[in-house]
């Protein structure tokens, strides 16, 4: 059976006067029905950009895109990167959803909770404002908002950040969509209210046996509800596979410095956190060789001048585990584990 998303070579760049702003550069993955993607790297990899143009919402004249978006419909399968416009609007909000990481700027303040979900609705159904109205209470009531009848007619001010997260996912799962991509779904939520924004998305992924795609920063968020990973820098995914290969067999010198940087309560005090030095290339004009090399302390360990004269490919260096490195997994396990990074003591 057939993923029901498949991005092939996917290629997003904005033209600037210098020069051409390189965001997403041969991206290629897909999601299974009932599967969660995490798409995980630093801010401006790539990570949004990409999943944007999934969606069709870059502006067309401001944007240079190429590559595939394939979404395996009943009814056949569709290329939203190269479909008519007005198909791949009707296919937003119906075949795939987005929530965005800011549900106040995504609200309007002049309508109420329930006029927003029931227009989001009526666009796909037959039903007059009435339905509409019911619809949205229901949507409310699945999310998890208490007294749905009456704060339907409220306005996004009267809701709290995380209320107002869960009326967005209300408002994108209204239509049964296959997709849903969560663009940073938790940020500026309290740890308790993202567990349970977290909880909620699964109990909804469940219930509409749907794909999910998040957007994240957060490596305690991609381990407690992914099943595969993508790690983006610089543009292109440097590392992909399941979430236990990401996080006990990394085989990424970046993806191993963001996970030397996460707080782990077995070590709090014997080991310190670690940072990656530098700052992520231009994605103007990248530089030639491996973007991470002016970052990566492995670097020296590659011979003949690689990392600086030829990017590495994309390649499977253990089943299912794709990696973006020159050096072998062998060679990557061993520098992990070894002296090399330094002691932590």
């Amino acid at each position: 059976m057939k993923p029901f998303l498949e991005v092939k070579n996917l290629n997003v760049s904005f033209p600037t006067e210098d020069g051409n702003v390189n965001a997403s550069q041969d991206i290629s993955f897909e999601v299974a029905l009932g599967e969660t993607l995490a798409i995980v790297g630093e801010s401006g990899s790539g990570k949004s950009v990409s999943n944007l143009a999934i969606m069709g919402l870059h502006n067309p004249a401001r944007t240079i895109i190429s590559g595939q978006a394939i979404l395996n419909l009943e009814s056949g399968p569709v290329d939203v990167i190269t479909a008519p416009a007005e198909t791949v609007r009707r296919l937003r909000g119906k075949a795939m959803a987005m929530i965005f990481q800011d549900p106040m700027s995504s609200l309007h303040p002049y309508y109420s909770i329930g006029d927003q979900i029931s227009e989001a609705w009526r666009l796909y159904n037959e039903g007059n404002k009435k339905d509409g109205l019911k619809k949205a209470t229901e949507m409310l009531d699945l999310v998890g908002i208490p007294d749905a009848g009456r704060r339907v007619n409220e306005y996004p001010h009267q809701f709290s950040g995380g209320m107002r997260q869960r009326v967005m996912i209300a408002m994108a799962l209204v239509n049964n969509p296959q997709l849903l991509i969560a663009d940073e779904p938790t940020t500026a939520l309290d740890v308790t209210v993202q567990s349970q924004i977290l909880q909620l998305l699964r109990d909804m992924q469940k219930e509409f046996n749907m794909a999910v795609i998040l957007i994240t920063h957060d490596l305690g968020v991609v381990a407690e509800v992914a099943d595969r990973v993508n790690v983006m820098y610089a543009g292109k995914i440097v590392e992909q596979a399941k979430v236990d290969e990401i996080y006990y067999r990394s085989l990424q010198p970046y993806t191993m410095g963001l996970l030397q940087s996460i707080p782990r309560v077995d070590q709090l005090d014997s080991h310190r956190l670690k940072t990656i030095p530098g700052q992520p290339p231009s994605l103007i004009g990248l530089p030639a060789g491996c973007s991470f090399r002016a970052r990566c302390e492995f670097a020296s360990h590659v011979p003949g001048n690689l990392c600086a004269t030829v990017a590495p490919a994309l390649e499977e260096k253990a089943p299912a585990h794709l990696t973006r490195c020159h050096l072998t997994s062998a060679q990557l396990l061993e520098l992990n584990t070894s002296d090399v990074r330094g002691s932590h003591n």
